[in-house]
């Protein structure tokens, strides 16, 4: 399930924790990794605000290279997968300034 909010996100916890003394402790961890997945990203998502060569539409010279070209939520941790598309990144972009005319 995605949390779109910060909102969303106080409104669980405090469900969750309502219910901390009535649930049993294995239900309780059931739910954390799914409160714990929360991570912001794809505000720029590629295919809608960014091409596959991560340039801006509509604007000359931009490119997004961060968490917010995800086109979709990734529910471990950012760090590898921005490095990964650093990396993609560069590549693309050297290819953009050796490319012939």
């Amino acid at each position: 399930m995605a949390i779109t909010s910060k909102t969303n996100i106080v409104k669980r916890v405090n469900w969750v924790v309502s219910l901390a003394l009535k649930l049993p402790i294995r239900l309780l961890e059931a739910m954390v990794p799914d409160l714990a997945s929360y991570r912001p990203m794809g505000t720029a998502a590629m295919g809608k605000v960014v091409d596959a060569n991560l340039r801006v539409k509509g604007v000359k010279g931009l490119r997004v290279v961060d968490a917010s070209a995800f086109p979709v939520s990734i529910t471990g941790h950012l760090q590898a997968a921005v490095y990964a598309l650093a990396e993609q990144a560069a590549e693309i972009i050297f290819a953009d300034c050796v490319r012939p005319p």
